[in-house]
């Protein structure tokens, strides 16, 4: 109540101040500057001393007597009833939230809850929970984000699992894998059966870098094998080859089969053509698990061998990944020989549909050629060796995909630099994805002919970025290619930084860089300056090579170019970056300008330019030539101008406010101590 009867009396010091103040005004004017400065600083203090703690007990929230936390009251079910977030924070200290945490991880408190305790924890452990508090936690974990997660110190495997078994996310279990890999723990099989115990999926969870990381040792001691189901194609065939190497002294390949069996979903197509070799029949479902990419390359013979009996269950699941790429890889006819009921698969070209190198140029030959008709009739010879001629015509995007697929067949491990470069405009057919898994782009000729078929500039980038994984560092016929499609300023700043001088002397014509953020200009100058280094002595063929890329020049580099008497031009001028015109003073600019500087009266309503002006006094704007252009309207040299009495009256009511406000807080500030 005593703060509460000190805020009462506030109203009152604050008229007695205003009567106050106007008796002390008079002397406060009086005084020297440097004493009114003491003496608002005194009455600063006073009044932060006499008034701070009565703000502080406002804003703090105490603990209602007899309520502050204590281990009885956490095992009271009523406990997170009884202490909502703002009791919660005033009633608990840090020693109690560490003393008793197990008990508070394990009860029904909310969110909000969670983070107060959460923030009593930071207040202790700042440099990041070690492994027993951790291993207490419980559901307040889950307060927690990945990157705080990546700072704890999990160094057990009982507190790892007891975290994990937290988690809510799976973007919390994997950083919580992720943060045991780094601090020395591999996914052994203990380590793999834990997480296997908590949640079966959340190995799939894991980088395929931190997949690559475990030991056949580890695939053949654990108790339980791994749920491969929900891993990406890549992460299953990690496995696949890790089990492989796991059971590879098993000879005997029906046992072998069933080792590997948990993983079969990454098998390659030469260990299914080996196991149908072998005395082993698969089950259907263990088929319809495999890797589409891999069953279109086994033959009917190789399916039928492998599934013996069960081939009639295919019928039922056409429409599976993995069938239904079988399928379409097949000739119908042989398909027919099964008698499962398939369809779907290559039709056979009549005699007289078949297309050659001497029909393939037809330019009607998409409308005479359904898909399918396409794929019976057009073997991959043709295709290879007439690729260009196909690339150009108007096929649907059916006909595309049938052409795609072939290639894929053709080319399992990529489609090379000369292949792309006559694919023309069935390469639209491949995604973003297809680019960047199956496109190998190695020389700037194929680079180009791919950048003039991109449709939009996402997928120029792709393109590029695909061609620069494999190219670095930039050269000239590159930096040539990418100047000519405008996507020089794609690439990032480190991909810039790479481009080596040379490069840049030998592009034809000078680069493009007027898209490009001003960081990406000033690096491409930095480039430059140095490609043009040796032309310094010869000023115009300085001035001539290093044009292109002045609007990523600094002051300083101008100062320096404007000793050089190059007398920069206008739309030239106009193009630099605007903070290094701005340091410069108007002897710069008017050395810099030269011959050019009359042109200065044209540009005026040049934003840069205007900008500029409006920082010049009256004597550099007729030095500039500019003191009758009527944009600024100052006085001429030895006139000024008088102000009106509103004016004045105006300034020495602005000139007065705050001084009377500053009586009146000293008047209240002095009159204090005397209550």
């Amino acid at each position: 109540m005593d703060y509460f009867a000190g805020y009462m009396k506030l109203p009152f010091l604050i008229v007695l101040g205003l009567v106050i103040s106007s008796n002390i005004a008079v002397s406060y004017q009086a005084i020297g500057h440097q004493l009114q400065h003491e003496i608002l600083q005194e009455g600063t203090k006073r009044l932060i001393e006499t008034y701070g703690s009565l703000i502080r007990k406002k804003r703090a929230d105490p603990c209602p007597d007899g309520s502050q936390v204590t281990s009885s009251s956490i095992q009271d079910p009523l406990f997170p009833v009884m202490y909502p977030p703002e009791v919660l924070d005033a009633c608990i200290d840090e020693n109690t939230t560490v003393n008793n945490l197990l008990l508070l991880g394990q009860s029904a408190i909310t969110k909000q809850q969670m983070l107060v305790l959460k923030s009593k924890l930071t207040k202790v452990y700042p440099g990041g929970l070690p492994d027993n508090v951790i291993a207490k936690l419980g559901t307040i974990a889950t307060v927690y984000n990945d990157g705080e997660i990546l700072q704890w110190n999990i160094t057990s495997l009982q507190t790892f699992a007891a975290v994990l078994k937290a988690s809510d996310e799976d973007s919390m279990a994997k950083a919580i894998i992720s943060r045991y890999m780094q601090l020395g723990n591999p996914l052994n099989a203990t380590v793999l059966d834990t997480i296997n115990s908590i949640n079966n999926g959340y190995v799939c969870l894991l980088d395929e870098s931190q997949l690559s990381t475990i030991s056949p040792q580890a695939i053949r001691t654990l108790s339980t094998p791994i749920d491969i189901s929900t891993c990406t194609q890549p992460k299953k065939n990690i496995l696949f080859n890790t089990s492989m190497n796991a059971f590879a002294n098993v000879t005997n390949a029906v046992e072998k089969y069933n080792d590997v069996l948990p993983y079969i979903g990454g098998a390659s197509a030469d260990y299914l053509k080996a196991l149908a070799q072998s005395s082993v029949v698969m089950d259907v479902s263990k088929f319809l698990t495999l890797n589409p990419n891999e069953t279109q390359k086994l033959s009917v013979s190789d399916v039928q061998a492998l599934l013996g009996n069960q081939l009639i269950a295919l019928k039922n699941n056409q429409d599976n990944p993995a069938v239904k790429a079988w399928i379409q890889s097949q000739q119908q006819v042989e398909l027919d020989k099964l008698g499962a009921g398939l369809i779907g698969g290559i039709l056979d070209c009549p005699s007289d549909k078949q297309i050659t190198s001497q029909n393939v140029g037809n330019p009607l030959l998409p409308g005479n050629y359904p898909a399918k008709l396409l794929d019976a009739c057009l073997s991959n010879d043709t295709l290879k060796n007439n690729l260009s001629s196909l690339g150009e015509k108007a096929f649907s995007e059916e006909q595309m995909n049938v052409i795609k697929k072939r290639l894929s067949q053709l080319y399992p491990n990529g489609l090379p630099d000369d292949v792309l470069r006559n694919i023309g405009d069935i390469g639209a057919i491949y995604s973003l994805s297809d680019i960047n898994s199956t496109w190998n782009i190695n020389t700037p000729e194929t680079l180009k002919t791919l950048l003039s078929f991109a449709s939009t500039g996402e997928r120029g980038k792709t393109i590029i970025l695909k061609y620069l994984r494999a190219k670095t560092p930039v050269d000239a016929a590159t930096l040539n290619v990418l100047n000519g499609y405008d996507y020089l300023c794609l690439l990032d700043e480190g991909q810039l930084s790479s481009i080596p001088p040379a490069a840049i002397r030998d592009a034809k014509p000078a680069l493009n860089i007027s898209t490009c953020t001003q960081s990406k200009k000033n690096i491409l100058y930095g480039i430059a300056s140095t490609a043009f280094a040796d032309m310094r002595p010869y000023p115009a063929n300085y001035y001539g090579h290093m044009q292109p890329y002045l609007s990523g020049a600094s002051a300083d580099n101008l100062r320096s170019l404007a000793q050089m008497n190059v007398s920069m031009d206008l739309p030239t001028f106009i193009g630099l970056n605007k903070d290094a015109v701005m340091n410069l003073t108007a002897s710069d600019v008017i050395a810099l300008l030269g011959n050019n500087l009359p042109d200065l009266q044209n540009f005026l309503d040049d934003q840069l330019v205007l900008t500029w002006l409006k920082k010049q006094n009256q004597s550099d704007l007729i030095r500039l030539g500019l003191y009758n252009s009527g944009l600024f309207p100052e006085p001429p040299i030895g006139y000024e101008i008088i102000p009106s009495q509103s004016a004045k009256n105006a300034a020495s009511s602005s000139k007065m406010r705050f001084p009377y406000m500053i009586y009146v807080v000293l008047a209240s500030i002095i009159v204090i101590p005397l209550l």
